[in-house]
């Protein structure tokens, strides 16, 4: 499914709406194997594997903590990841996978925020039929500090200018996908998608 929200007109990520911690792998794909991901590949192709549903039921949590003791940083900046899911005997699969973060970086005016909420589900009633779809919904929005002059930073290096200046987007998806492999040499697949993606920001004008 393609992150960027006009892949063929538009492709790259002004928004880019996936979490890390929704993440299994990051893969690059470069040469012939890059044209299965459409016509805007000919540089290659960066595939963001999101986690699997897994064999046996569990549920999985996580928390990452990012802090800046030197800095002007008022709100140490958190992630927390939710995993809940497994497949039953019949083949039939879900998991619900959450990523949150909230906080700031380093310098005033960056505090964000991101919501990523994904429920996968995955029927494979054999080895040569599998089913699946996705949903998700992403909504994320950032102060933006902005850059400065060698005088403001000699000032002050943790400031920001722009006080107004913000960025915001979101994204809802659902796909449904069918593929076919009757042995090791041949696989066939099918994959219909819908996205729906919102971005925006505001830049305060005549501002260094």
């Amino acid at each position: 499914i393609p992150v960027p929200f006009a892949p063929y007109g538009q492709p790259q990520l002004s928004l880019a709406p996936v979490s890390l911690g929704n993440m299994d792998a990051i893969d690059v794909v470069r040469g012939g194997g890059a044209v299965r991901y459409g016509p805007q590949s000919v540089g290659g192709v960066v595939n963001f594997v999101t986690r699997a549903i897994p064999q046996d039921f569990g549920i999985e949590a996580g928390v990452e903590g990012q802090l800046s003791p030197t800095s002007s940083q008022n709100n140490p900046k958190e992630t927390h990841n939710l995993m809940v899911g497994g497949t039953a005997d019949n083949g039939f699969g879900t998991a619900l996978l959450y990523s949150g973060t909230r906080g700031s970086d380093w310098r005033e005016h960056s505090a964000t925020r991101i919501d990523d909420l994904m429920l996968k589900s995955k029927y494979a009633p054999n080895k040569v039929h599998t089913f699946n779809s996705l949903l998700q919904y992403y909504d994320g929005a950032a102060d933006m500090p902005g850059g400065l002059s060698r005088a403001d930073y000699d000032a002050d290096r943790w400031q920001s200018t722009r006080p107004y200046d913000r960025f915001w987007g979101r994204r809802k998806l659902a796909s449904l996908g069918y593929q076919f492999q009757p042995d090791s040499q041949h696989k066939f697949n099918i994959l219909g998608f819908y996205t729906q993606t919102l971005r925006s920001g505001y830049l305060e004008q005549g501002k260094r």
